[in-house]
């Protein structure tokens, strides 16, 4: 299945590269260049399939962390923002962040004997505790202008970019079950795999369905 998509991404990169190099009058400049941003986006959804099935666990949470870090800043980036945020950004990329993917990788740990399941504090720390935190924050910095708008951007981004996505690598702790009921012992690398892979089809197609149907 990694060899179809292989084969189909490096087709449309080259089809891409084609009509990059030799524009064609009867096509739109800007449909190419969007074109080519979205292989971008596939490349590196299809870097994470990857990482998903040849990675180890710890691997693999860095790396959906690092893509977090990336996607919270960059949204960061294109959300107007205050003086006033700037702790509460702070505090959302540099503790928040790693600490959900820091929780996620100690799930499943074996301490003395006793299997740590965090999926009770992960689960809630950001859209309790960080929901609650963020705003707290920018009260203290004194600056009320735009108060609610200012902290549920921030909470949206936090929410999208890190909540959402970190549960992408803990489908690794899932507990399986097989066909006749039996706990499934073998590897959770494939569901993480077909996660990704749906993701990445249904990018795809929402592109080419706008642009048929514009």
């Amino acid at each position: 299945m990694a060899t179809v998509v292989l084969v189909v991404l490096g087709i449309a990169s080259s089809v891409a590269h084609y009509f990059t190099r030799t524009p064609n009058p009867s096509i739109n400049p800007a449909m190419v260049q969007r074109f080519v941003h979205r292989l971008w986006a596939w490349w590196l959804m299809f870097a994470i399939l990857i990482a998903g099935l040849f990675l180890h666990r710890i691997g693999t949470i860095v790396l959906f962390g690092l893509v977090s870090f990336w996607a919270f800043r960059e949204f960061i980036t294109m959300t107007p923002t205050r003086r006033g945020d700037h702790r509460a950004l702070f505090w959302s990329l540099v503790v928040f962040t790693p600490l959900q993917y820091v929780l996620i990788a100690l799930s499943g740990w074996s301490f003395q004997g006793k299997t740590l399941d965090l999926y009770g504090i992960y689960s809630i720390m950001i859209p309790v505790y960080a929901s609650l935190f963020i705003p707290a924050r920018i009260a203290m910095a004194g600056d009320h202008k735009r108060f609610l708008e200012r902290s549920a951007q921030i909470q949206a981004g936090l929410l999208v970019c890190v909540y959402c996505l970190s549960f992408a690598p803990a489908l690794l702790d899932l507990k399986l079950l097989t066909m006749d009921g039996k706990p499934w012992t073998g590897s959770n690398a494939g569901l993480l795999f077909f996660f990704v892979l749906i993701s990445q089809i249904s990018d795809v197609f929402q592109w080419a369905w706008s642009r048929i149907k514009g």
